[in-house]
């Protein structure tokens, strides 16, 4: 086809388990999606992706350099100038050139970017919108802003790492070396064993508002999404991330609890904060950052050309 649908742009996420992919025509529609476990050293991310890349490729009928452009989201810190992976600790390397270890397999320049400036840009295209904040809690904790369509990255492309504020001054100990990060409070890989410690299900709290971890969670979440309002004053505050996505009763707790804080307080304007928020649908919290990567490696890819 020579239309815009015949333009394959392919997206790779690379999370610390799974490696997502999904491949958008010319009119940003996923025609392909597949996925594979992450292997956890600087090789095995180079495997994982080609991997899904290949397979992804075969399904489309396409050898791995018939892609137009290839974007790919990892966590850790991301120099989108050189195409480095700085650091990637949830990976197991750091000082990798990605994108040049990567450009030979497909032929095409690669884009690199941090795994949540992906997801949002992902998250902008799924919602409609180029002004938004996308606050992902899986299992650590970590925002991304955009405004107007641009994305807010700071000096080091860091801005947006909620997670390490503290939020419980002298709490649980954070793997950062802080104590009482909102990730140590919130992020799944606390949240999970505290909870079953105390002998309680994620998936099951919200029948348990009198539970202290009840009030704990939902009003850390509160008080994030109030920060981010404060900071960015988004058109849209989305939440993803496999922890909000094992919560079915989150949304109503949390209208509930913003309700109850606009009742008491003049500013910020809690209702108007909860007016903002959006839950992608299951399916799309799984392909924000592979749709996302998609996005920033053909954004790449037109301005070389241009």
């Amino acid at each position: 086809m020579s239309d815009a649908r015949s333009i394959l742009n392919l997206g790779i996420d690379v999370g610390g388990t799974k490696t997502y992919g999904v491949v958008l025509d010319g009119a940003d529609k996923v025609v392909a999606r597949g996925s594979s476990p992450t292997q956890k050293s600087a090789a095995g991310v180079q495997a994982s992706v080609t991997g899904v890349a290949r397979a992804l490729a075969v399904e489309l009928g396409i050898d791995i350099t018939g892609f137009a452009s290839v974007g790919i989201g990892i966590p850790g810190m991301v120099d989108t100038c050189t195409g480095e992976v700085v650091s990637a600790v949830n990976l197991g390397f750091d000082r990798m050139p990605l994108a040049a270890a990567m450009a030979p397999v497909f032929q095409v320049p690669v884009c690199i970017d941090n795994d949540m400036k992906v997801a949002l840009r992902g998250a902008g295209l799924l919602l409609g919108t180029d002004s938004l904040v996308y606050l992902n809690i899986g299992t650590g904790v970590a925002s991304a802003a955009m405004e107007r369509g641009r994305v807010v990255r700071g000096t080091e492309n860091i801005a947006g790492e909620i997670g390490h504020i503290i939020y419980e001054p002298g709490g649980p100990l954070c793997l950062c070396g802080q104590q009482g990060c909102l990730e140590a409070v919130l992020g799944g890989r606390y949240l999970v064993p505290r909870l079953a410690e105390a002998g309680v299900e994620w998936a099951g709290l919200g029948a348990m508002p009198k539970h202290p971890e009840y009030a704990r969670c939902v009003g850390a979440l509160a008080w994030a999404i109030s920060v981010l309002y404060l900071m960015y004053d988004p058109s849209v505050i989305a939440l993803g991330g496999g922890v909000v996505g094992a919560a079915s009763w989150l949304p109503e707790a949390l209208s509930a609890e913003l309700t109850t804080r606009a009742a008491r307080a003049m500013f910020p304007d809690f209702k108007l904060i909860e007016s903002r928020l959006r839950f992608p649908s299951t399916t799309d919290r799984a392909e924000v950052g592979a749709i996302g990567a998609a996005l920033v490696g053909r954004d790449s890819a037109d301005s070389t050309k241009g």
